[in-house]
């Protein structure tokens, strides 16, 4: 792959960790109103009582962020076998596109999870947002990787 073909890739996976960055910084902005990082009630970042429903949605947050691992592998296995016209670039697309949307969808999940919660634990948005970055991070679009999600099986 040329370089000029990752560039899209590229393109894409910045745009989805900004978004990871802004959905952290409306949260914080709109749901704790922290105006400083010392504001941060550390203290409560794991809920007390885990019988809450809102412990059980903050879990589920971290569910997408599992099946951005595993979806594309799947996808992968079920594949039909390359062909000599289908690029790398082509057969890679949609399983990085979908492990980055998946891996967003786990930052937001925690988002509206920290709406739910309220005023003592919203920082538990930052569990699933973290993850979400470090996910994130990993998939940085390469040669490398892209012939690896593009390869059958």
């Amino acid at each position: 792959m040329t370089p000029q073909e990752l560039v899209a890739p590229r393109i894409m996976w910045a745009a989805l960790l900004s978004s990871v960055v802004v959905i952290v910084v409306v949260g914080f902005v709109a749901i704790a109103g922290v105006t400083s990082f010392q504001a941060v009630q550390w203290a409560h970042l794991l809920p007390s009582d885990p019988e809450q429903p809102s412990a059980l949605i903050w879990g589920m947050s971290l569910l997408p962020l599992i099946a951005s691992f595993v979806l594309p592998r799947v996808l992968k296995a079920k594949a039909p076998p390359p062909t000599s016209s289908s690029s790398t670039l082509q057969r890679a697309l949609t399983p990085f596109i979908l492990s980055m949307a998946l891996a967003e969808s786990c930052a937001l999940s925690g988002f509206v999870a920290a709406l739910f919660m309220g005023a003592p634990v919203p920082e538990l948005m930052l569990l699933p947002a973290a993850a979400t970055l470090f996910a994130g991070l990993t998939r940085f679009p390469t040669a490398a990787s892209f012939r690896a999600l593009a390869s059958s099986g």
